[in-house]
């Protein structure tokens, strides 16, 4: 519940629209912002979908075949992957695409960290950063689920350098 005056900032996932999810698919986050007559507006909830589409081609314009951006959520799925049919396994009924099937040491790794950057080796490095969390000002509470960044170096890469 989203009590007077205050806003609530949703987990990022797909779009939906009638139960199902739109295609192309449409990565979205939401907003809201509870309202009242202080506020000289009507009593309500403002919600506001932002569409990260954009942002997401952003990311895959900068990421590379030997340096790979990785965003996964709080549950180990990835929101952005190099290999796209990795992405939004919590969505598309793809439970397994997730990070602490596929690599458990390195889940273990991210979410054992601070807020701190940190970089991990096997034959490749991995620089991870888990980015930080929005608090409510009214009741302290945290306003975003937490979102780990990574981006795996390949061997390949760093021996060249």
């Amino acid at each position: 519940a989203v009590d007077s005056p205050d806003s609530f900032l949703s987990p990022i996932d797909l779009n939906v629209e009638y139960g199902k999810v739109t295609t192309p698919l449409e990565p979205t986050i939401r907003v809201t912002h509870r309202t009242n007559k202080n506020d000289h507006i009507v009593d309500g909830l403002i919600i506001v979908n932002f569409n990260l589409t954009e942002f997401f081609k952003k990311i895959k314009d900068i990421s590379s075949k030997d340096n790979q951006i990785n965003i996964i959520n709080s549950d180990g799925f990835w929101l952005f992957n190099n290999d796209a049919s990795k992405e939004w396994g919590f969505m598309l009924q793809k439970p397994h695409h997730n990070l602490k099937n596929m690599n458990p040491k390195l889940w273990q790794i991210l979410t054992s960290q601070n807020e701190h950057t940190l970089r991990y080796m096997d034959r490749d490095i991995y620089t991870i950063r888990k980015l930080p969390t929005l608090y409510s000002k009214k009741h302290k509470d945290a306003l975003n689920e937490t979102i780990y960044i990574y981006i795996k170096t390949l061997e390949a890469e760093y021996v060249k350098m």
